[in-house]
């Protein structure tokens, strides 16, 4: 399999017959655990206009650990990393929200999900971390 960046992570689930249809919070939950993180969904899910909204517009998760602090996680499927990134940076309600919440001393992270490995091997799904910082909003990167 080819070399991967460091900002992914495989992960073998130990799911068995789930594995295919688990869902990125799912995946991501699973992960927040395995680093020892304590974690809750802060999306919420509004059954009058059947839309999910997430906390702030931004994020899914908010997970802490004494050693990660306090991050807010967008959890995402690997096809809509750059969709959720750009909007963030296109909308300015969202850039003041997510600026406000990192200098307070939040992280924020999108985290993306997709099954990846070498022809005809099992495929494992693999995590994407993109740490969102006040320099990249700052800088409109």
């Amino acid at each position: 399999m080819p070399e991967l960046p460091e900002n992914y992570i495989q992960v073998l689930s130990n799911r068995g017959e789930q594995e295919d249809s688990m869902k990125p919070s799912q995946l991501t939950l699973d992960e927040c655990r395995k680093r020892g993180m304590e974690m809750g969904i802060v999306e919420r899910y509004n059954s009058f206009v059947h839309k999910r909204f997430d906390f702030v517009g931004l994020g899914d998760i908010i997970a802490f650990s004494k050693y990660d602090g306090i991050y807010m996680i967008q959890a995402t499927s690997g096809s809509n990393h750059s969709s959720h990134r750009d909007k963030i940076f296109k909308d300015e309600k969202l850039k003041k929200s997510l600026l406000k919440w990192l200098e307070s001393g939040g992280r924020f992270g999108i985290w993306s999900w997709s099954k990846k490995g070498d022809r005809g091997k099992r495929k494992l799904w693999t995590l994407r971390e993109d740490e969102i910082t006040c320099n990249d909003i700052k800088n409109g990167d």
